[in-house]
């Protein structure tokens, strides 16, 4: 019984992490399988790919807002909202650089879900 609850756990954790991979460039895979544990390495992978897709979900966004057919406050407070709540979930922790770098991941990870949303939204815009 502990074998296939073992199996299924792996299994969940399996697809919850494609789940994560699939907004992620493949820059960014590729530079944190090198890193070697390297955390200057990490920390360059992560604020790159962070650039990239807040720039990714920024585009998106405009393009959620400028459909809103009047409903702007609405999404902006949404939006807003998700801000604050990346620093609630993320936290500020950052006294070592272990801690730092888990920040920055749960910020990353929060980010691709974002712009996955908006670009998921605009489809119908396009």
């Amino acid at each position: 019984m502990r074998f296939w609850g073992l199996i299924g756990l792996s299994l969940a954790a399996l697809c919850a992490n494609t789940a994560f991979a699939e907004g992620l460039s493949k820059d960014y895979l590729q530079c944190t399988t090198a890193t070697y544990g390297n955390t200057d390495v990490i920390q360059k992978c992560i604020k790159k790919e962070l650039k990239q897709q807040d720039k990714r979900m920024n585009k998106y966004y405009k393009k959620y807002l400028k459909n809103s057919n009047g409903y702007a406050d609405n999404y902006k407070n949404q939006h807003e909202l998700w801000a604050f709540r990346v620093n609630k979930v993320c936290g500020t922790n950052n006294s070592t650089v272990h801690a730092y770098i888990a920040q920055q991941q749960c910020i990353l990870g929060m980010t691709v879900e974002r712009a996955e949303f908006y670009k998921k939204k605009t489809r119908a815009y396009e």
